[in-house]
Order: C-alpha cells, then sequence, then structure tokens
C-alpha cells in the first residue's frame, strides 16, 4: 500500500463528501484497494461537527483588545483592566 495514494483517495473523498458529490459508499467504492483504511477514517470526518469557515473575535474582545492595546502605547497600566505584560 502506497501511503501517498491512500492520503490522496481521502482527500479526494473528504472533499467529494463535503461538496455532496458522492456519498460514502461511493467513495469506497471509487478506491475498493483502500477500502479498509478509507472506511473508518471517513467515518469519523462524518462525527466532526462543521466548523465556521471563519473564526473572528467578538466585537468586545475587540474591543478591549484595542483599548489594551492603545493604553500600553500610551504608558497607561494595563493592569488596572485585569492584564499584564508577561515577564
Amino acid at each position: 500500500m502506497d501511503e501517498m495514494e491512500l492520503m490522496e483517495a481521502l482527500a479526494e473523498c473528504l472533499e467529494a463528501l463535503r461538496r455532496s458529490e458522492a456519498d460514502l459508499e461511493a467513495c469506497l467504492e471509487r478506491h475498493a484497494a483502500y477500502r479498509a483504511e478509507l472506511e473508518p477514517l471517513l467515518e469519523v470526518a462524518r462525527l466532526i461537527p462543521r466548523l465556521p469557515g471563519e473564526i473572528a473575535p467578538s466585537p468586545p474582545f475587540r474591543q478591549r483588545a484595542r483599548r489594551l492595546i492603545l493604553d500600553d502605547q500610551n504608558g497607561e497600566s494595563s493592569a488596572e483592566l485585569g492584564w499584564q505584560r508577561p515577564c
């Protein structure tokens, strides 16, 4: 078994499943030589919830971080806000 071919088959199946271009069985049939290795990996992948496309800080976090950075640049103490610069 060629590990690189297995990785390529896995990537192809994951992409096909993500795009709803094929179901699990179709992917396994397409890559029958790697069925035993692919099936458990694809089953686990189906159980993982989809993550949002982009993860971004919340507006309150951004405001607080901006205030801390500006205060630090202006020489004001950030320790009063519950944040200390690491040593």
